[in-house]
């Protein structure tokens, strides 16, 4: 038996060997996972966000269409040639939102007397009859130096509804108009697009907006998080080892600098080697 014992040592030393670099593999390849599918959740958020962009520009810096559309919201009767250009207008609206199924609506205002605003889905609308009119107190209440931010809503189109949509709302001022634009985007399809990429069961996914509040997840209880945002941003590394109530946590993460945004892959640790 004690001859044995010198021919075991180099197997335990390289069976330890073995289990610290599969290990070390399996963690460098989750992460490596994870920053790409971090990585696909940022392009498929910049693509989704740049609509905004595609049409702040038509509503803001077409004289044409700014200078027609002002004039209409203003207006109490129409004439052929009124209606002609708003049919022209609300139809480039309209194909944006209709063309795109993560799109529910999309609203562009500017301040009139008449507080009437346009809408992809209804046309011109006073805001006092229309059925959503939350995204305008938003506006109200947001200060004039931000140009651009996001809400999470519930949108109620008929009385018989039970449960109101929901849609991540994103607001942008067109300066120096006195004006917005105003898109709304499921979450239902946020969240499914999040579910098609997270690849492991356990694998929470997380979308952080401009003010770092939580908007989106693939999980069920989205709305809370098992780390503190505090947390999480106090460290300015990808990848975070957190502990909290007992467990611990590895968290990769990636900004989005043009709109703010912060993705999060959240797992236990434990789970990385199972």
């Amino acid at each position: 038996m004690l001859l044995l014992i010198p021919l075991m040592i180099p197997l335990v030393i390289l069976g330890s060997m073995s289990i610290v670099i599969t290990q070390r593999y399996i963690k460098d390849d989750i992460n490596k996972n994870n920053q790409n599918v971090l990585t696909q959740m940022k392009e498929n958020v910049e693509l989704l966000l740049s609509e905004v962009d595609s049409l702040s520009l038509n509503f803001k810096d077409n004289s044409n269409v700014v200078v027609r559309l002002k004039a209409l919201l203003g207006s109490t009767t129409m004439t052929r040639e009124d209606l002609s250009s708003l049919n022209l207008i609300k139809s480039y609206l309209s194909s944006s939102a209709y063309g795109k199924p993560y799109i529910h609506s999309i609203y562009v205002y500017y301040e009139n007397e008449r507080e009437q605003f346009l809408s992809s889905s209804d046309g011109i609308v006073p805001i006092s009859d229309f059925y959503d009119s939350s995204w305008y107190e938003d506006y109200q209440n947001k200060d004039d130096h931000t140009s651009m931010w996001t809400e999470l809503r519930g949108i109620t189109r008929y009385d018989f509804e039970t449960n109101p949509t929901p849609v991540i709302t994103i607001y942008k001022r067109l300066s120096p108009l006195n004006g917005v634009l105003v898109l709304n985007i499921r979450a239902d399809f946020f969240q499914s697009s999040l579910n098609d990429i997270s690849g492991y069961t356990n694998r929470k996914l997380v979308v952080l907006d401009e003010s770092n509040r939580m908007i989106i997840s693939n999980y069920p209880d989205q709305m809370s998080l098992p780390l503190s945002i505090e947390q999480l941003m106090h460290s300015t590394e990808e990848v975070v080892r957190l502990k909290q109530a007992g467990k611990a946590y590895v968290v990769s993460r990636l900004s989005s600098f043009k709109y703010d945004w912060t993705f999060l892959s959240i797992m236990e640790q434990r789970d990385i080697y199972q």
